[in-house]
């Protein structure tokens, strides 16, 4: 052996690198001598190691090798070689020293060894594109504009152009009118529609959580948090929509979080310094006066406008009572088609106590009000006797709809409001069961509620 390999050998085999590669690792003298061998290799060739060192590659291992393909000048590389039973692809690496041939570094992969992890790699990939269908189906968007009653509304043919660009998205409304309605429509109409559609009630979740939600945490960030840290909301919804429902409720603290994420286009996990490149569309929404939460301090201008590329309204039903007689006529015809199979008749009657009825819970307040309806008029016909009772209830200040001298629309409403609330708790009664029922009649989420209920003061 020459002083230039003994030089090489010292420097590297005094290190036990190359007995931890997987691959078998063959070191030739330039001679084509073998000079070392480690244990991958010899387990693979089913050899001793005292069989090979000291001995030619191509006497020990006919076929392994030969002198041409020892002689090349370049390094080869996935060379298929079968020798005996052993299959294997190997690479070839010339070493030199000042331009003079020293050796060579022969690696052997085991072919057996290659179809295992072919395998494992075809498995993992299966696997993930089974997760991301999965992922794609659970979180996609249900709703369309063809499933809106009232569609062609100025704000909704808004919604329609809007859709088609890439461009963030705020919409305000009072809650019942169809804001997430919206904002799954618009996600099924843009070219993300095949992209995940996520969605979060900022007023749901505390400050800490939310947070968590949003930008997910990296293993043992904080205490309780999973072992295998988690993904947040703005991950799985890359290439897609993330809606945030109520985001004027979103801890102000929080809001500069966001608005970074936004502005940047990338995010770190809590508890991690691993940055995770964004592709996110932004549509956001409340049922609070935007303008209102901006002036007062409760929510970031910046933000808002940074969200407020479109601003869409979404008006309550009073506003358009002429459509509730439509509307009602649609949602009958739908329920009749997809359950119950009844030609429903209403009463004129009916048609003068829906118009007068300023519907606080807005579209969502008027379909279970009509789903309600047609449970108890089975056969068809829509009286006054098969109203809600917040309908037909004459003292039931929502229903008489009078005020005082001097009143702004806005108070009279937020007295028919309180009075309905109030009417509701005495009917359902003030646990939660209770809530859970008058939630359900308001045709309000859960949370909105108890939020109405702070307001007025009555919890």
């Amino acid at each position: 052996m020459n002083e230039d390999l003994q030089s090489f050998l010292s420097h590297y085999l005094t290190k036990p690198c190359f007995d931890n590669f997987l691959e078998g690792i063959v070191l030739l003298d330039a001679d084509m001598v073998v000079q070392y061998v480690n244990d991958a290799y010899l387990d693979y060739a089913k050899i001793e190691r005292n069989q090979m060192v000291g001995h030619r590659m191509d006497v020990v291992r006919q076929g392994a090798i030969t002198q041409t393909e020892f002689d090349l000048i370049q390094p080869q590389y996935n060379i298929y070689r079968k020798v005996g039973k052993n299959e294997s692809y190997i690479d070839m690496i010339p070493l030199y020293k000042e331009n003079k041939k020293i050796g060579a570094v022969i690696v052997v992969r085991d072919i057996n060894v290659l179809s295992s992890l072919f395998h494992r790699i075809k498995e993992r990939e299966t696997y993930i594109s089974q997760l991301n269908a999965k992922i794609r189906e659970d979180y996609a968007a249900k709703h369309t504009f063809e499933d809106v009653i009232g569609n062609d509304q100025p704000c909704w043919e808004m919604a329609k152009r809007i859709a088609l660009t890439d461009s963030s998205v705020f919409i305000v409304g009072e809650s019942g009118t169809g804001k997430e309605l919206m904002a799954q429509s618009i996600h099924n109409l843009s070219a993300r529609r095949n992209r995940p559609f996520m969605d979060i009630n900022c007023a749901a979740l505390p400050e800490n959580l939310l947070e968590s939600e949003l930008f997910g945490y990296a293993p043992g960030a904080f205490t309780g948090a999973n072992k295998d840290g988690k993904i947040g909301l703005f991950e799985l919804a890359n290439g897609g929509t993330l809606f945030l429902d109520e985001i004027t409720e979103m801890p102000y603290s929080l809001q500069s979080k966001l608005l970074r994420a936004i502005q940047e286009r990338k995010i770190r996990r809590l508890g991690d310094s691993t940055v995770v490149n964004l592709n996110v569309r932004i549509i956001a929404a409340t049922n609070q006066n935007i303008l209102h939460a901006v002036e007062s301090g409760h929510f970031r201008s910046d933000l808002y406008y940074r969200l407020a590329v479109f601003v869409i309204h979404i008006p309550p039903l009073r506003e358009h009572r002429a459509d509730i007689k439509s509307y009602t006529i649609k949602l009958l015809d739908s329920y009749s088609r997809k359950k119950t199979h009844v030609k429903y008749k209403v009463s004129n009657d009916v048609w003068e106590v829906m118009q007068k009825y300023p519907w606080p819970g807005n579209m969502r307040q008027l379909s279970n009000a009509l789903e309600y309806i047609t449970q108890v008029a089975p056969n068809g016909l829509i009286t006054a006797a098969t109203l809600p009772f917040f309908l037909t209830d004459k003292n039931d200040k929502a229903y008489v709809c009078t005020h005082g001298s001097g009143e702004t629309l806005r108070d009279t409403l937020e007295k028919v409001e309180k009075d309905v609330l109030e009417q509701g708790i005495k009917t359902h009664g003030s646990n939660l069961s209770g809530r859970k029922r008058l939630a359900k009649q308001l045709g309000v989420s859960l949370s909105t509620l108890y939020t109405k209920l702070a307001k007025y003061r009555l919890e």
